[in-house]
């Protein structure tokens, strides 16, 4: 499909080392003129995959509305707003993970917590060169950001991308645990799950499981924990909006 007009649309992203796919949304009208995805297949290295398939997209080169990118990083952690302090924050990321020479610190802040996460700065530069002015927003703070009103004391959040599932857990509305896993197969997906729910002994009865991300993942782990769990939801927050890709959800809900 031709894009015209661009000035008139949004666009999203979503970036991790598996891929990246993008979608291109028209608020007026509220339907997606152009969405598309693209998956790392490591014969070359990332940073030159990634250039290659931006430069060979030129409607990601138009001008938007709004820009929007949800990235994936490896190295990530929550702390309280008062331990992290600017001229600290590598260290207490370093607390976690090693931190390259050529790694630089994302901070986000939410209310009383501070995310820190570790990205490559060439790649960081790589894509700002690309998207000068878009705003950019980690897995974790996307995943702060859902809030419903549940009558369940303990909520899980699960985000699965193509090979990397994320969790979050808050008990009364207060972040409990965030952590994130590799995976390679469903069952690695499931297991992870029971892991949380086992390692924080969660009642299955007084809690809530909420799914993002890949739709293909989240229908097959949605059915497969229903035989465990009663409460599971996959969350489409424009569920009305027909998407062709399994990240198309995930991306029209961080506009």
């Amino acid at each position: 499909m031709k894009v015209q007009q661009t000035n008139k649309y949004k666009l999203s992203i979503q970036l991790a080392l598996d891929g990246f796919s993008f979608l291109i949304f028209d608020s007026e009208k509220n339907r997606i003129v152009k969405e598309k995805e693209f998956l790392y297949t490591q014969k070359k290295n990332f940073y030159d995959w990634l250039n290659e398939n931006l430069a060979k997209e030129e409607v990601l080169k138009k001008k938007y509305i709004s820009t929007q990118i949800l990235i994936c990083t490896e190295k990530q952690t929550l702390v309280p707003k008062e331990f992290a302090k600017e001229d600290k924050e590598k260290d207490v990321l370093a607390i976690n993970f090693p931190i390259g020479k050529t790694e630089m610190i994302l901070s986000e802040n939410l209310d009383e917590i501070v995310i820190l996460s570790a990205i490559d700065s060439e790649l960081y530069n790589l894509v700002k060169g690309y998207f000068s002015e878009a705003k950019w927003e980690t897995i974790p703070l996307f995943l702060l950001k859902q809030q419903e009103q549940i009558s369940k004391s303990w909520n899980i959040k699960v985000l699965l991308l193509n090979n990397r599932l994320h969790i979050m857990v808050s008990r009364n509305g207060k972040v409990q645990l965030y952590n994130s896993f590799s995976f390679q197969t469903e069952d690695d997906i499931l297991y992870y799950v029971f892991y949380i729910f086992d390692n924080l002994d969660i009642p299955v009865t007084n809690s809530t499981i909420r799914l993002w991300g890949n739709q293909n993942y989240c229908k097959t782990t949605s059915t497969s924990l229903r035989n465990y769990h009663p409460d599971i939801q996959i969350v489409n927050h424009r569920a009305r909006i027909k998407t062709e890709t399994t990240f198309g959800q995930l991306l029209s809900s961080i506009l």
